[in-house]
């Protein structure tokens, strides 16, 4: 690597909303120009990003090469998952809670670290928790009816006493399971 190739992958990966490559690849980058340049410090005013930030994407490099991989193959794909998990002391911890991260996002990540650092939790314990509180996700489906389809949805979910979205929802889930509604 030299220093035009570092910078380059610094300036497109950083500057943007989207990144074209993975975070220990830009990571490598800013380890080559800290080296170059002495501090980290110096990476960041050569680049115009924090200290902070330059901080962040180093610490990338200090971790086990299990989440490194997990990283690298954009399994976990956030910096600010990343500066949660240099934030946990022991590596095997930092491990578990990499491998179990591809469902969870930045909030309940805090969530869970908070819980192994304060509260003694074990990660996987952690996590069940933060799993066993998430609501399920909502999937809305517009459908276009004519007002005489509705019109029949409406009648026949006023006998059984339901709203006609509830009813058309159990036409569906019937009809794709192979069976009729009476």
């Amino acid at each position: 690597m030299d220093e035009e190739t570092a910078l380059s992958i610094i300036f497109t990966n950083t500057k943007r909303k989207s990144r074209t490559l993975d975070l220990v690849s830009i990571a490598e980058s800013f380890a080559f120009l800290q080296k170059l340049y002495g501090s980290q410090k110096e990476v960041a005013k050569r680049v115009g990003l924090s200290s902070e930030m330059v901080r962040e994407f180093l610490s990338i490099n200090k971790l086990p090469e299990e989440v490194r991989k997990l990283i690298a193959n954009r399994t976990i794909d956030s910096i600010d998952v990343v500066k949660q998990l240099a934030s946990i002391r022991e590596p095997e911890q930092q491990i578990s809670l990499a491998k179990q991260l591809g469902s969870l996002n930045s909030e309940e990540i805090r969530d869970v670290r908070r819980m192994v650092k304060v509260g003694g939790s074990s990660t996987e314990d952690a996590i069940k928790e933060i799993m066993s509180t998430r609501e399920e996700p909502l999937n809305v489906f517009v459908l276009d009816l004519n007002e005489d389809i509705y019109q029949l949805l409406a009648t026949a979910a006023r006998k059984r006493k339901m709203q006609p979205a509830d009813l058309a929802k159990e036409i569906l889930v019937d009809w794709l399971r192979g069976t009729k509604v009476k």
